[in-house]
């Protein structure tokens, strides 16, 4: 009797933990219990570099682009800004955002300068530009159409979010009204980059001048002419050391450009989703300067004005002569950088191509 009792007893027990007695199962998100909340989404705090200033409108309004990108992940990126070289130092952009020390970083295309050859393709000589807008659409249109263009950067462990166009160059002078290509010889103009190499073959004697010394060095006498465009006069306020101002059309002469870049590594840990809003954000970032630097050029020529400045104006025929001087210039270019291997041929008259297409 007493091993019936026990059998008995046994039994029930097993019933239990199989049946009603046993946990019922912990909550899942389908049911909508809390214990079954998804795990919160991964947060992507990156850096960014700029080496110039936070006031002015590159340094304004790649911190609105952090807070944009900030806003419309809703959390997922957040991006610690530095600017006036304080992580990198202006030479070393390239290398420090491919090492990871900035994630993203705003360049200019001295920076591409030896570095990445086939998109300096972005500077080639031309004697007018078209407006800073059109030749952003080309820029961009060219990286997300030809992936030679990336592939040089992410062979270095780098690629493109956001490209676009500097405003073109005119000559200013201190004194020396400059028409035709004769009229630089023997001249010491401050220039640097390709260009300089131009004006060097036209007989003058470029002088690399920093940024900062732009307005002394004029004022002094040390160089006798700034080949820059007008948001950068208006900025160094160089209309109070020159007088003459030698014009190559309304958008000024040859291409230059800027952007963002970004680590490739650190790119390729993000979202498909976060990667479009980026690129977006510093498209629109991009767009903004190209604002600020229209209003920054009508400020210059104001005051060029205003002060009594010589204003000269290339005839069609004058260009002409400025633009024969330009073609071996481009010729280099593409010889050299085609020796490499690289489709200098290709991407130039597709630039061309596509200047003319929407310059129109």
């Amino acid at each position: 009797m007493k091993r019936a009792w026990i059998f008995l007893l046994l039994s029930v027990l097993l019933v239990c933990l199989l049946g009603g007695c046993a946990k019922e199962p912990a909550a899942t998100p389908e049911n909508g219990e809390a214990g079954g909340e998804a795990a919160e989404e991964e947060v992507f705090e990156l850096t960014f570099h700029y080496f110039g200033p936070e006031m002015i409108p590159p340094g304004h309004w790649s911190n609105e682009a952090a807070k944009r990108i900030e806003e419309e992940t809703g959390g997922r990126v957040k991006i610690n800004t530095y600017f006036s070289e304080s992580l990198l130092k202006y030479d070393d952009t390239i290398t420090g955002t491919a090492s990871g020390v900035a994630d993203i970083s705003f360049i200019d295309s001295g920076q591409f300068a030896g570095q990445f050859d086939l998109n300096m393709v972005f500077g080639r000589f031309l004697p007018q530009t078209p407006p800073q807008t059109v030749t952003t659409q080309v820029f961009r249109e060219m990286i997300d159409t030809i992936p030679e263009l990336n592939a040089e950067l992410e062979a270095k462990g780098l690629r493109w979010l956001s490209a676009f166009a500097v405003a073109g160059e005119h000559l200013h002078t201190n004194g020396r009204q400059v028409r035709v290509p004769d009229d630089v010889k023997g001249m010491k103009i401050a220039v640097v980059g390709e260009p300089a190499r131009w004006f060097e073959s036209l007989g003058a004697a470029p002088v690399g001048v920093a940024a900062g010394d732009f307005y002394m060095s004029l004022e002094r006498g040390l160089v006798e002419g700034q080949w820059s465009h007008w948001p950068a006069v208006d900025a160094f306020k160089l209309t109070e050391v020159t007088n003459c101002h030698t014009l190559f059309g309304e958008n000024g002469a040859n291409l230059a450009f800027t952007g963002y870049i970004i680590n490739l590594k650190t790119w390729e840990s993000l979202p498909p989703d976060i990667q479009k809003i980026m690129v977006e954000a510093y498209h629109w970032a991009g767009d903004e300067i190209l604002k600020a630097n229209q209003a920054e050029a009508e400020s210059a020529i104001a005051s060029a004005r205003e002060k009594g400045s010589t204003f000269i104006e290339l005839s069609a025929e004058e260009l002409r002569l400025w633009e024969e001087t330009m073609k071996s210039i481009n010729e280099e270019w593409i010889a050299s950088v085609g020796a490499k291997g690289l489709p200098a041929e290709k991407v130039f008259t597709e630039l061309f191509a596509l200047l003319d297409k929407y310059g129109k």
